[in-house]
């Protein structure tokens, strides 16, 4: 697969990685290519065993691939075809493990040198001083520079995980996990702080997670992996509002699925589909012929309720189930031709359960998947 070099810092070209498992082999990553743009925040998403955590421990240089070549900042650091390995510490790397990885032993400042010390620069020397005041600082830690890592709070924890990491000043971050032992509220925080401490020092990061919300609000682009292969990349807007296939869709957020068959097709990818409760027109460039069957996918929050259709295209005479109270929003189950559909809605709504609707699948909301 040809990719192009300018402004990378990270090139992952035809990269496989396979097991033995009870003398069968077993692709864990087969065929993956990407490239990571400078400063990029990149992120590979996807369920546990899709191959995401074995992709960045492949590029750190924690598991030898079995094919493919990986590059950082035009180093080549692995080929097993050239027979090249460059090992871990030779990578301009910077990794912040889900479990964090850090010293209960050691202090805070004893963590974060740590790296500097397996890089020969000498304890105790200025040098190495102002490196680690300077990693403390960025993460807002510097007042705890004395005390041992089992005085700290999970949030700490992981601001002394990310400090370390970053002290080596590296041409690339490794993220895996790096929020999932933290609670709900402070994985929120940690989120923010994160992207914005990226995005103010530039540096090229690679995030793996499972958590769609994470992927959405943090990525420059995101690859979404399946089965050991990315099924799709793209940023996390055009992800999220044109999934390429029924996984994509569902993984990125709830969507509703209408099984269809292809009623028309016309010019700029113009067509309308059948569905249980009628015909629905809609704009998909996958639609090629009449009589092909899939799914149209619609998310929740693109559906819309009305009293009555005036002249509204794509609208159904429908019942509201059930409403459902989340906060701001609520969610309705809306029942069409036998087919349920859900709808959200603001709180403040006027609708009630058992109430006779319009409902209404706006054309550019919905997306056609064969």
């Amino acid at each position: 697969m040809a990719v192009n070099a300018q402004n990378a810092t990270v090139i992952v070209d035809g990269l496989y990685k396979s097991y033995t498992d009870q003398k069968r082999v077993v692709g864990a990553v087969r065929g993956v290519s990407f490239t990571i743009r400078e400063g990029e925040f990149y992120t590979l998403l996807g369920p546990s065993g899709c191959g995401k955590t074995t992709t960045m421990r492949c590029i750190a240089g924690l598991e030898h691939p079995t094919q493919g070549e990986i590059s950082i900042h035009g180093k080549l650091v692995s080929s097993p075809e050239k027979n090249v390995f460059v090992p871990p510490n030779k990578r301009d790397i910077g990794m912040v493990f889900q479990s964090y990885a850090i010293w209960p032993h050691m202090t805070v400042f004893q963590n974060v040198a740590f790296p500097l010390n397996v890089a020969g620069i000498r304890n105790g020397s200025k040098e190495m001083r102002e490196r680690v005041e300077e990693a403390l600082a960025l993460v807002e830690m510097e007042d705890y520079v004395d005390r041992f890592a089992t005085q700290l709070s999970g949030g700490q924890q992981q601001r002394l995980a990310l400090a370390r990491a970053l002290v080596r000043r590296p041409a690339l971050l490794l993220l895996d996990e790096p929020l999932s032992n933290l609670d709900a509220r402070l994985r929120d925080t940690m989120r923010t702080e994160l992207r914005s401490l990226q995005r103010r020092l530039g540096i090229t990061t690679l995030y793996v997670t499972h958590d769609q919300t994470e992927a959405l609000s943090m990525s420059s682009r995101i690859a979404v992996m399946q089965d050991g292969q990315i099924v799709q990349e793209a940023t996390p807007r055009e992800l999220y509002r044109s999934p390429a296939n029924a996984f994509v869709a569902e993984f990125l957020g709830v969507s509703n699925r209408i099984p269809c068959t292809v009623a028309e097709t016309g010019a700029a990818s113009d067509c309308a589909v059948d569905t249980s409760f009628g015909r629905v027109r809609l704009t998909s460039p996958g639609a090629t012929s009449t009589g092909a069957t899939g799914v149209v996918t619609i998310r929740p929050e693109h559906l819309r309720l009305h009293r009555t259709t005036a002249t509204l295209p794509n609208a159904f005479a429908a019942r509201i189930a059930s409403i459902s109270f989340f906060g701001e929003q609520s969610e309705c189950q809306v029942e069409v031709n036998g087919v349920t559909l859900r709808a959200r809605v603001s709180s403040d709504t006027e609708f009630a359960g058992g109430d006779d609707v319009w409902l209404e699948l706006p054309a550019p909301s919905c997306r056609l998947i064969l």
